[in-house]
């Protein structure tokens, strides 16, 4: 069985041959990478082309710059394999993670497998704490909890004592390629931040087994900073909304009957807010005026307020339902000073 790895690179020079060459070293050898220079300008056109020379199972794409949706999607239009990955230019997996996959993937049948991995800082490396048990499969309704994951995945460990590993990023799947070509799912393009987690829910909706193995496979760099330290984002309120909007549509129908998806999407939205609000207090010139009125501008839009009006399960921890309560509330003055104290224990650790 092949398996198409999918990277999308936009000005990867600095670690892009650590995750080349640790697909190179895949002790499976049937794959195909496609490496998708994302506009850069850099040297990374050239080292994708250098690796292709060496192997002939690397393909280069080059186009212009359309971000990370738009270069994974044109990837799955020229991938041939039976099983599709996509990791990150700046990660790097295990020489074993497509053998294990794949194993795993035969032997239960499954259409989608995903795997714990290890943050990768500067100066250390710290393994993902996740997935309770070891090997977790879900199928028929109980694939509900992991459509659960891809929105908040806190509930699921509150609820059922299972805290699944980064279940809405793409970096630590394999995916049927079936599935995807047949139910034409890709990445929605205007959505550039947690666009994958809308593409993890659409795959598993489709599907009817999965499972989540805890076991670290993947390397996931993190690089120092933050919003609040790299400074402000353009487009993360519009980005946010649209995420929001698009995860609605998808279970709306849902909603008035089930308090889980209910919890679900409230969490969503706080995680939303918490980085609109940080990206905030991140803009030079924005003065304590300007935050809570940007606040009072966000807090007042139907979709934020739709969400808060959906109930909270109890089991969620008090800290979570105050939160609710302040936007709830429109208590934007709160929030900001609540933010204000959450950012400064942040840059102190």
């Amino acid at each position: 069985m092949k398996v198409s790895i999918i990277v999308p690179i936009f000005n990867g020079e600095l670690y892009l041959k650590d995750c080349i060459n640790s697909i190179i070293n895949q002790t499976y050898s049937e794959w195909e990478l496609i490496l998708v220079d994302d506009g850069s300008t850099d040297n990374t056109l050239i080292i994708c082309e250098k690796f292709a020379v060496i192997d002939k199972r690397i393909k280069v794409i080059h186009k212009e710059n359309g971000g990370v949706s738009s270069a994974r999607n044109k990837g799955l239009d020229i991938a041939t394999g039976d099983w599709v990955m996509f990791p990150d230019a700046d990660d790097w997996i295990e020489p074993k993670t497509i053998e294990v996959a794949i194993t795993y993937l035969v032997k239960y049948d499954l259409d989608i497998i995903s795997w714990n991995h290890y943050y990768s800082y500067e100066d250390k490396e710290i393994k993902r704490h996740a997935i309770t048990p070891a090997e977790l499969i879900r199928e028929g309704d109980d694939l509900k909890w992991f459509l659960i994951d891809t929105m908040f995945p806190l509930y699921d460990k509150w609820v059922n004592n299972i805290h699944v590993s980064a279940l809405r990023g793409v970096w630590s799947k394999m995916f049927k390629a079936s599935l995807i070509s047949t139910n034409k799912l890709r990445f929605n393009e205007s959505i550039i931040i947690a666009e994958d987690s809308l593409f993890c829910f659409d795959f598993i909706v489709k599907s009817k087994r999965m499972m989540v193995l805890n076991e670290y496979l993947t390397h996931y760099r993190v690089h120092s900073g933050s919003v609040m330290r790299n400074g402000y984002k353009e487009g993360i309120d519009k980005n946010n909304k649209l995420l929001l909007i698009e995860f609605y549509k998808r279970i709306e129908c849902y909603l008035k009957e089930d308090p889980m998806y209910q919890t679900a999407y409230v969490g969503l939205v706080m995680n939303n807010l918490n980085r609109s609000i940080d990206n905030y207090f991140a803009k030079s010139g924005l003065n304590r005026s300007g935050v809570i009125n940007q606040l009072e501008q966000l807090l007042n839009q139907s979709v934020y307020q739709r969400a808060f009006s959906l109930n909270i399960d109890s089991r969620v921890p008090f800290i979570y339902r105050i939160f609710a309560f302040l936007v709830r509330n429109k208590y934007s003055h709160i929030l900001y000073f609540v933010k204000k104290i959450e950012n400064r224990i942040k840059l102190k650790n």
